[in-house]
């Protein structure tokens, strides 16, 4: 990848060297090497504000909040990334990405214990996957929301929202939802 990057680099690709600057930071946080990955990552940030290319610049923040939050454990700068992100995907009205960013934000605020927010992100997922009939993502948000319920001792809203998502992936067939909802059924 070292190469490949001095090449595009000699080409004055910034499109391509934020690509590749983006991989070598995924290879890094695959290898748990996290200041490179940061390094990497920050690097493609960059030089996607530079192109002024929201589309490339949400990614990077999207991967920059992986980082912190998966690798160092900084789940408020993970945070400040994703929202970031969020903003950028609303307006471009990338609402794929966008519920895929709101799951990991809420993932981030509960990790912060901030649960409220966590269940309000989740949430916002639900809406936007029931309204495009994304059953998967209706799967595992629900699972979401009932490992929440569950850490605040709401056992009826977590076992509520198991159901729904082991009924939901039977629907499906999606044998490995049904499998977690209902480990999740178990714990409610």
């Amino acid at each position: 990848a070292q190469s490949a990057l001095e090449r595009v680099r000699a080409l004055k690709n910034r499109n391509e060297e934020c690509r590749i600057l983006s991989i070598m930071g995924w290879i890094a946080l695959e290898k748990k090497e996290a200041e490179l990955a940061k390094q990497h990552l920050k690097d493609a940030l960059e030089i996607a504000r530079e192109m002024k290319n929201p589309d490339v610049e949400s990614k990077a923040l999207n991967n920059l909040a992986m980082a912190e939050g998966s690798l160092n454990g900084n789940y408020a700068l993970a945070r400040e990334y994703y929202e970031q992100s969020n903003k950028i995907l609303q307006m471009i009205g990338d609402q794929s990405t966008l519920a895929s960013s709101l799951a990991n934000l809420g993932f981030v605020a509960g990790m912060l214990g901030d649960f409220s927010a966590a269940r309000s992100y989740h949430e916002q997922v639900l809406r936007m996957a029931t309204e495009v009939g994304n059953l998967y993502q209706q799967i595992y948000t629900l699972i979401n929301i009932s490992a929440l319920d569950g850490i605040q001792d709401q056992a009826d809203s977590a076992r509520r929202n198991a159901q729904r998502a082991a009924d939901l992936a039977r629907k499906a067939s999606d044998r490995s939802g049904e499998a977690w909802a209902m480990m999740y059924l178990g714990h409610a």
